[in-house]
């Protein structure tokens, strides 16, 4: 049975925006032929596909489309191949919507998934991502180049072989949890939806909605939103979570992946899969913040693009700026009364050293030869032991006569009320 490694990078959030194809025939335990090549899927590429991969446009616009390089070189070898692949189901649904959008049919993939073997055989692993299995395996990788990925799969599939002692993949995947009789492509991808754009009917302008340029900074168009930290759970129709972002950054405001306190602006999309009543995880943690007095803000999708459209006149943004005032002056009342209570225990504090002060007389220390004729005088211990060198205990036990002498010398106390 001939394997072969497989993996993809895409553009952005579709599937099928296949930007790179790694691939390596393995014979035995041997890559017998291996390739590479950047794909153009004539789509944009979103800020966060090219953070992981480091992608963009211009890297690819003379490249092959997915199509021409699946008919130039690919559609052989996995015509005659087993595809291999760490967490298969994105790379096979992403082959299978490419050939889609190539108009190309699917000739049925066989494919194996590495993840649930791995999970098997290196289960004391903290995790089974690629790069934390090709760590125990000895193989240093470049993660998220497609090649250098279909490889470390390679390098893994070795060490496990060569560590439990089977000959060849083959034995590896009949004792693994995948069997061979469950590999005939058994995963289809959602058929794509089309996209409609709402731009012009809510007002917001289209350059906000479609073709912005998704690798260059994006500048304000004003600072309405400054600090304004957003999340997203479910979608908005009409928009990929790219386009949504763009609106937030276009009034200055911050795009990001979870809920916390620092959130201002929670955008509670549509769960199109999910029962009318579905709360997701996200939306639990602003309510239970919220409970908590945190000035978060809930809007669904049609108060989000009401929001972007005008934030300075939206209700949505004056009531939250109502919630975050009320919290500020809840905030500066918190820290008043902090400082009053400071400032109590610090009178406090003075008001029982000078009571403990005015308790005490006063006592001058004095020095004394043992015949009993005064040395020197000093007006403390403290004092007494700077200049004579003698530890203050030894002279405050010699003045309370505890013991004899200090330092070859008597002392003696003498309160200041005395002659």
């Amino acid at each position: 049975m001939k394997f072969l490694m497989y993996d993809v990078e895409t553009a952005n959030r579709d599937v099928g925006s296949i930007c790179a194809v790694g691939w390596a025939c393995l014979d035995g335990d041997e890559v017998v032929d291996s390739g590479y090549s950047l794909i153009n899927p004539n789509m944009h590429f979103s800020p966060y596909n090219t953070r992981v991969h480091g992608l963009t446009e211009k890297d690819v616009q003379n490249a092959p489309t997915f199509g021409e390089y699946w008919e130039s070189t690919l559609k052989k070898h996995m015509e005659s191949s087993v595809i291999i692949a760490h967490s298969a189901a994105f790379d096979i649904s992403a082959t299978e919507q490419a050939l889609k959008y190539a108009s190309i049919d699917d000739p049925g993939i066989d494919y194996i998934d590495t993840l649930p073997i791995f999970e098997q055989f290196l289960s004391d692993l903290p995790n089974h991502r690629l790069e934390t299995c090709a760590e125990w395996a000895g193989f240093t990788f470049r993660h998220h180049h497609a090649q250098e990925d279909a490889l470390a799969i390679v390098a893994v599939v070795n060490a496990l072989c060569k560590e439990f002692g089977f000959h060849g993949f083959d034995e590896l995947i009949v004792r693994g949890l995948v069997s061979k009789n469950t590999l005939t492509n058994s995963f289809k991808p959602k058929e794509e939806k089309a996209k409609k754009s709402i731009g012009t009917t809510i007002g917001i302008p289209m350059w906000a909605i479609e073709g912005y340029p998704s690798t260059e900074p994006i500048e304000p168009v004003d600072n309405a939103l400054l600090g304004c930290k957003f999340c997203i759970t479910g979608d908005v129709p009409g928009m990929d979570r790219e386009q949504v972002q763009a609106l937030i950054e276009r009034h200055g405001g911050r795009l990001t992946s979870s809920v916390s306190k620092r959130t201002q602006f929670l955008i509670a999309g549509i769960y199109t899969d999910y029962p009318d009543d579905y709360v997701s995880g996200k939306k639990k943690t602003a309510l239970e913040l919220i409970e908590q007095g945190e000035a978060i803000s809930i809007l669904d999708p049609q108060q989000f693009l009401d929001l972007m459209r005008d934030p300075m006149a939206n209700g949505c943004f004056c009531r939250y700026a109502d919630a975050m005032k009320a919290k500020q002056q809840q905030e500066e009342e918190k820290a008043r009364k902090k400082e009053q209570r400071a400032a109590q225990r610090i009178a406090r504090a003075e008001r029982n050293e000078q009571k403990e002060n005015s308790a005490k007389p006063k006592r001058r220390v004095l020095r004394l030869n043992l015949d009993g004729t005064i040395v020197a005088e000093y007006s403390s211990v403290a004092d007494a032991s700077a200049a004579c060198g003698v530890n203050v205990k030894c002279i405050r036990d010699a003045a309370n006569g505890v013991q004899r002498t200090a330092g070859g010398f008597t002392w003696q106390f003498v309160e200041d009320s005395q002659e």
